[in-house]
């Protein structure tokens, strides 16, 4: 589904009076339909510039991103244009971030059940679908209708998975996705990743836990050692 080649990241620091520091360089790298890739590597070897590049948040510098997508056919993401980017963000790909950017004022529920509002689903049926994987993650129905600004770092890291999850995406990316979970917590969201996978979900992921990623992956590839 994702054939990365040759991608590289070169960032250009305006502060340093234009001085370029290499993110990352010649990635090349694929993932089949329905399968995970995770990619290893030690801190600063750009294993998180990987992720963004492919879901557009830093323009990749070189090398091509093809995705198989629904919406398009085969596009290079490295290459896409901003409208591309956008429906497909909204459409086939999520990404598990290692933050929740809180939503002033909006119960945890709701902001679970955001994507699926922007997608055409009603009101109820949003929630009800949110309330379940809240369920499935171990999140007290109590908390359901309290603001995610208030919680523990792991709540608020089940509430960004949850989000990113709950329209069962084409391709999902994770960033350190169960970095700040306890074991048990760990445990729940890799049954719940295989679950999404066994649907056909296709994953990329960064992990600092080599049990998750050994659990998750199909496959692994090493920063600077390919695969």
């Amino acid at each position: 589904m994702v054939r990365i080649n040759g991608l590289s990241k070169v960032f250009k620091m305006h502060i340093l009076k234009g001085k370029t520091i290499e993110g990352f360089k010649d990635v090349t790298c694929s993932v089949k339909p329905g399968q995970a890739l995770g990619i290893k590597g030690k801190s600063g070897k750009g294993k998180s510039s990987v992720l963004k590049c492919i879901y557009r948040t830093y323009m990749p510098s070189r090398g091509a991103i093809e995705y198989d997508s629904k919406s398009y056919g085969v596009i290079d993401l490295a290459r896409a244009n901003e409208h591309e980017i956008i429906n497909i963000r909204k459409s086939e790909i999520s990404f598990i971030t290692q933050f929740l950017h809180i939503i002033p004022r909006v119960t945890a529920i709701d902001v679970v059940a955001e994507p699926l509002l922007g997608s055409g689903v009603g009101v109820d049926e949003a929630r009800e679908r949110a309330a379940g994987v809240l369920t499935e993650l171990g999140i007290p129905k109590a908390l359901f209708d309290a603001f995610p600004s208030t919680f523990s770092g792991g709540e608020k890291q089940r509430i960004n998975i949850a989000r990113s999850v709950i329209k069962a995406p084409r391709l999902l990316l994770m960033d350190e996705p169960t970095a700040s979970l306890d074991k048990k917590s760990t445990m729940t969201v890799v049954e719940l990743l295989k679950g999404l996978k066994a649907k056909g979900t296709t994953m990329i992921g960064a992990f600092h836990d080599m049990w998750v990623m050994e659990q998750i992956s199909d496959s692994i590839y090493e920063m600077d050692g390919g695969l």
